[in-house]
């Protein structure tokens, strides 16, 4: 073991010469822990070229979630975090192949704990923040251009293009505003501080509402492809469905979920765009319910902010 320690030690340490005792119980008058005392545990993991573990080993089946969400910034089919770790939820070929990589890669990384530490240092939790709300994004966008489409095309548009009546679209949206807020709460528990995914997570929620403020209107108004009208407001204008007149059990639309993030570092960062959904919103003349939630994040706390 000596002999181990003085070969896996610094190349300042192992330039030296090294007298072994006779019955290998020390080198150079020191004993194992006091050579690794001198050197450094780090400096030894490092001479063996080994990655450092600290603290307890975690459970098998944490490295094996904690790998499927690492591992999920690659999915072919863009899955969520979330998404991918459901076995059902496999579209493609190519996601199907990915998934059977996955696994594999997880069969080794659990019995080497050094590959999934590297795999940690390699796919940081700053990295999956970002593909993580790139995947947000991207789905908000398309909620958004389906009901477009549908509005100009109806339900027999080009098999290419997704389309979304009203309901199927304010559903969509509602799901994606939950998951921002789910993936914040994880991430906060999780690393004990997440002020950048706080961020970010506002500007996907405000970009949601800007976008729902915007199509205040009917969308069978102008149609050129015969849809008959529904009797419902609900089922032909995105705004009254999700912000007028909501469910009973939705609560407040976008609100509820930036009511939960830190608001020094939603003001701090999005004022400028608050201040100016709040216009736009008001005119539309929401529920004052509605309106009081969303001002309870901007103007009653504005003075709160400013003070630090």
């Amino acid at each position: 073991m000596l002999d181990q320690l003085a070969r896996g030690a610094p190349a300042e340490v192992r330039s030296q010469t090294l007298q072994l005792a006779v019955d290998g119980s020390m080198v150079q008058k020191f004993k194992p822990l006091q050579m690794v005392d001198n050197i450094g545990i780090e400096r030894v993991a490092e001479g063996f070229g080994c990655v450092l573990q600290h603290g307890q080993s975690p459970d098998i089946q944490d490295i094996e979630d904690e790998i499927t969400e690492m591992l999920s910034v690659f999915e072919p089919s863009n899955a969520l975090p979330a998404e991918s770790k459901d076995p059902s939820a496999c579209p493609s070929e190519r996601s199907r192949k990915y998934r059977a990589f996955r696994d594999l890669f997880a069969e080794y990384a659990t019995s080497n704990l050094g590959i999934f530490i590297r795999l940690q240092s390699l796919i940081d939790a700053e990295f999956q923040t970002q593909v993580f709300f790139e995947k947000i994004e991207d789905r908000i966008t398309r909620a958004f251009k389906g009901l477009d489409e549908y509005m100009k095309k109806g339900p027999t548009a080009d098999t290419t293009t997704e389309v979304y009546d009203i309901p199927t679209c304010a559903e969509k949206l509602k799901t994606l505003a939950q998951v921002i807020g789910d993936y914040y709460h994880q991430q906060t528990e999780r690393n004990g501080g997440a002020k950048d995914i706080a961020v970010r997570a506002s500007a996907a929620l405000i970009k949601m509402l800007d976008g729902v403020i915007d199509r205040d209107f009917d969308a069978y108004a102008y149609n050129t492809w015969g849809g008959i009208p529904p009797a419902d407001p609900r089922m032909n204008n995105l705004f009254i469905n999700l912000i007028r007149s909501p469910d009973e059990d939705d609560g407040h639309f976008v609100v509820d979920v930036l009511e939960e993030l830190p608001y020094e570092d939603v003001l701090r960062n999005h004022w400028e765009a608050l201040g100016d959904t709040d216009e736009r919103l008001a005119q539309k003349w929401p529920p004052q319910e509605y309106m009081d939630a969303f001002r309870a994040i901007t103007q009653d706390k504005r003075g709160a902010g400013s003070e630090e």
